[in-house]
């Protein structure tokens, strides 16, 4: 994944986690009802940046606007199944 190889070639994660943070955040604020950028901020906070109640929110607001995508419902299944206990 380009981002874990990006998050390697940063030693102290400060400019990858600042990059990341605002390209999502970015997406997000840019396109609210889309449910692509929510799934891929979702995806960011989940396996990145280990914010798991963020990734749960972005998650169910993306299954909200798109109940019927494949993609969002699996990782999201995933993310319950990994992590739903922890948070």
């Amino acid at each position: 994944c380009f981002l874990r190889l990006a998050e390697a070639n940063d030693r102290d994660g400060r400019t990858f986690r600042a990059a990341t943070e605002k390209c999502f955040l970015w997406a997000v604020v840019v396109h609210p009802y889309q449910p692509k950028a929510l799934h891929n901020s979702a995806l960011l906070h989940h396996l990145v940046l280990r914010d798991f109640s963020r990734a749960r929110r972005l998650y169910r607001r993306a299954l909200v606007l798109d109940p019927e995508s494949p993609e969002i419902y699996r990782n999201f299944q995933e993310f319950e199944s990994n992590v739903g206990t922890l948070t």
